[in-house]
This record gives C-alpha cells, structure tokens and sequence, in this order.
C-alpha cells in the first residue's frame, strides 16, 4: 500500500501536466484561428480584396528593403521589336561596327579539330592496300571511317545494282571556316559571313552491275573523285519560343570539281554530264536542307515543342 501511495503523487503531476499542455494547445488554435484564419467560406470578391492587401503588403515590404531600379522595363505588349531594341540598347550593341568574331572562329576551329581527331582515334586498323586513301595515317583512319558511314547509308536501298563502295582518296582538309561581319537584323536575326576555303575531296569507286536478260548479267566499273574547294555564304539565326533556327541565305557558293571514269575495257573520262548532275544534286540537298526556308532546327533545352 505504501509504493502505491507513493506512486499516486507522481500520476497526478503528470495528468496535471498533460492537462496543461493541452489547455495551452487549444488557446493557440483558437488565438491562431480567430487572427489568421477564416471561420466561413468568403465570396470571389473579398478573396480577391484581401489578396491585392496582402500583395501591397509585400510590396511595401520589398521596396522599403530594396533599392529603386534605375532602369526602365519595356514591356512585352510593346511588341518584339520594342523588347528587341531595348535588349540591343542593354548590351551595347553597336551595328555601325560589326563584330570581328575572332573568338567563334576559334570556337569553331577547335570544334573541327576534335572531330578530324576523333576520326583518327576511330581508324585504328590501317588497310595495307596502296590506294591514295591510304597514303597517310590520317588518309587510312578517314578512310575506314567514311566506308563504314556510307556502306551503311546504302545498305538494302541498292538494289543489288552497287557493289560496296570503296574510298579510294580522301582528305578531310587542314583549314577551319572564317565568321565575319555579324549583324543584328530587324526582327533579332543575326546574320553572320563564313567562308571556307579547303580541299576536301572524297574519291570512291563501285561496279554497277545489270541484270538483264539474267542475273549479273554484265557489270560496269565505275570511278569518281569530288573536291570541295570554297564554300561562301551568309549564314542567318534566329531564336524562336521553341527552338533555335539555323538556316543559309540564297545565293550560297560552292566550288566543287568532280572527275569520273567509266568502263573496263573501253574508258570514258570526265562525262561532262556526270559532274553537272552530281553537283546540280549536291547544291539541291543543300538547298532542301538549310537555305530559306527549311532550316536547321536546334530545340531549346527544357521548353516543349
């Protein structure tokens, strides 16, 4: 009886204690309830009133902490122009003095040579044979590269007419492309010059095979040699809500020279009316793909499309 007596006294501190506790809780969510919280729901009118005080609120309390901006805002109702005239007078934009663009020439010069290096670090097995493909390391790494690039580009779509090709000759050039003269059109589009003046040649040789009246019935060799010297052109961006669009302006040059040698036996050189076909179909793919109005179309990271 004297342990249960003595633990009675402790019992009761505690139920006092949790008791109090709880009186104190109840007072808060009352207080809490009466000063911050709504006991009904309000009509659209009152939550928008209380809403604009409790926006002035923290205005007031922002500008009272902050500075002034001793900048005027333009405001995109304004119109694209206005916001793109406004965002060239912040950067100090001055279009009576085109940017040189040294630092993208040198951006894009060591873009390219981390390409010409990748294919080297690709072209591991070096072919024995003693085509001009094969005269130097870099030739025979190009080599093996660009084969493996268009035998699977051709594969199931021959017909059975083409054997696989064979790069005879490559080079893959050793100058970089030049940027000059930028500008900022109406509208934001910035248009910049490049010019590219290199030797890029790429020489492959097949057999085309006939088959009638019968299969492989006869076959024909066939040998051409395509260099690229010179590519000019004018080369325009433009940054959309969604993407970002690369694209030429007509009028693009390319100077390219291609040589052909048909037959076994008997040989034709130089069909004038080969390299005028091959050529007319390179400046058409460049034209289907980026002279105004297709494009190169870059997706913006992070916007839907």
């Amino acid at each position: 009886m004297a342990s249960t007596s003595a633990w009675m006294p402790s019992l009761a501190f505690t139920q006092g204690f949790m008791a109090g506790q709880a009186v104190l809780l109840c007072l808060f969510l009352c207080l809490f309830r009466y000063c911050f919280m709504t006991s009904a729901p309000s009509s659209r009118a009152r939550r928008q009133a209380e809403m604009a005080q409790r926006i002035h609120t923290l205005h007031t309390s922002l500008e009272a902490r902050s500075a002034p901006p001793t900048y005027a805002r333009v405001p995109y109702e304004q119109g694209v122009q206005a916001c793109i005239d406004d965002l060239i007078a912040q950067v100090e934009y001055d279009a009576a003095e085109p940017e040189s663009l040294g630092w993208l020439n040198v951006l894009l010069a060591q873009l390219l040579m981390t390409y010409r290096s990748y294919i080297l670090r690709t072209g591991a097995r070096i072919p024995s044979d003693e085509l001009p493909s094969s005269a130097t390391t870099e030739k025979a790494a190009a080599r093996l590269v660009f084969e493996r690039i268009l035998n699977e580009a051709l594969q199931n779509r021959t017909m059975n007419i083409l054997d696989p090709l064979t790069v005879t000759d490559i080079d893959i050039g050793c100058r970089y492309p030049r940027c000059s003269h930028a500008r900022v059109r109406s509208g934001g589009t910035i248009e910049v010059d490049i010019e590219y003046v290199d030797a890029l040649t790429l020489g492959i040789d097949t057999r085309l095979w006939l088959h009638v009246p019968h299969y492989r019935f006869g076959a024909l060799d066939a040998a051409m040699c395509l260099r690229v010297e010179r590519f000019a052109g004018t080369l325009a961006i433009d940054i959309t809500e969604t993407d970002v669009r690369v694209y030429l302006h007509p009028g693009f040059v390319l100077d390219a020279h291609l040589s052909s040698v048909f037959g076994s036996k008997s040989k034709l050189h130089d069909v004038p009316k080969i390299e005028d076909i091959v050529l007319a179909r390179l400046h058409l793919w460049i034209k289907h793909r980026f002279v105004w109005p297709h494009a190169w179309h870059i997706p913006l990271p992070g916007v839907a499309t």
